[in-house]
């Protein structure tokens, strides 16, 4: 089972409340995390991913995480 946990906003994104909540997270998740913080179309997004391994324990079925131009 996977977890995430985001924000997209027009203003800023307090990250710091965001990785607070994201503790509750953790559990859902611990063997692979990635958080992404970036703004598109001034819109400012901050994901935090957590992954499970249970099927395809290898790091390849990690879950990508980042723009589709990869410039995030």
């Amino acid at each position: 089972m996977c977890g995430f946990i985001g924000k997209i906003s027009n203003s800023n994104i307090n990250n710091t409340l965001l990785e607070k909540a994201n503790t509750n997270l953790i559990c859902r998740g611990p063997d692979c995390t990635k958080q992404l913080t970036t703004s598109v179309n001034n819109l400012n997004i901050s994901l935090i991913f957590h992954r499970l391994k249970i099927v395809d324990l290898s790091d390849e079925a990690n879950q990508p995480i980042h723009l589709e131009d990869k410039s995030a």
